[in-house]
C-alpha cells in the first residue's frame, strides 16, 4: 500500500526535497499520522491527519514528510512481523533517500538500497539464498545509516500514533 499512499499524497508531483526541506520537516514538523488508506494495513480504521500545516502538493517539504510517513509505516509493519537484521529496499523507494534515512533511523538497523532494476524477482532470489550475512553482491549495494534527528522524529511520530 505504500506506493498507493505515495501516489495519493503526492498527487502526481515528484519533487526531490533539499536539505532545507529535510531540516524543516525534522525540526518544525509538519507530521502526517496514519492512515491514508484506512481500509487495510496496520492502522486500519484510523483517519489520517496532519500535525502542523499541511505542505502544499508539489513542494519538497511535502515530499520529505510523505517519505518520512511511509518509512515510519514500513518500520511499524516490520516491528509487527518480528523483523530482525538488515533491511533491503528495492523498487522506487530504493531511490528515495528521505525514505531510506528515516527507515534506517526508525528501525535502528542498516538499510540497503538495491540498485538493480530486476525488482521483485531479485528480491525473491535474495530471500531464497540468504545465509548468515550478506553475499558479496549485496555488500556492493549502498547502505543507509541512522541519524539522531531522524530517530527523534520517529519517536515523536510513534508517540503521537500511540495516542491517536
Amino acid at each position: 500500500m505504500g506506493g498507493r499512499e505515495h501516489d495519493i499524497l503526492m498527487q502526481g508531483n515528484s519533487v526531490e526535497p533539499d536539505d532545507t526541506d529535510i531540516a524543516t520537516a525534522l525540526n518544525e514538523g509538519p507530521m502526517l499520522l496514519p492512515a491514508i488508506v484506512s481500509d487495510t494495513g496496520p492502522f486500519q480504521g484510523m483517519s489520517a491527519r496532519w500535525i502542523g500545516t499541511e505542505p502544499a502538493p508539489g513542494t519538497g517539504l511535502r515530499s520529505a514528510c510523505v517519505s518520512f510517513y511511509l518509512a515510519l509505516v514500513t518500520s511499524h509493519c516490520l516491528t509487527l512481523t518480528g523483523h530482525q537484521g538488515s533491511v533491503f529496499v528495492e523498487g522506487p523507494f530504493a531511490r528515495n533517500t528521505s525514505y531510506l534515512k528515516m527507515l534506517a533511523s526508525a528501525t535502528g538497523t542498516a538499510v540497503h538500497a538495491m540498485t538493480s532494476t530486476t525488482g521483485t524477482s531479485e528480491g525473491a532470489a535474495l530471500l531464497a539464498r540468504m545465509t548468515d550475512g550478506p553475499t558479496e553482491a549485496l555488500q556492493e549495494e549502498p547502505t543507509i545509516s541512522a541519524s539522531k534527528d531522524h530517530a527523534a522524529y520517529a519517536r515523536r511520530w510513534s508517540n503521537r500514533v500511540d495516542g491517536h
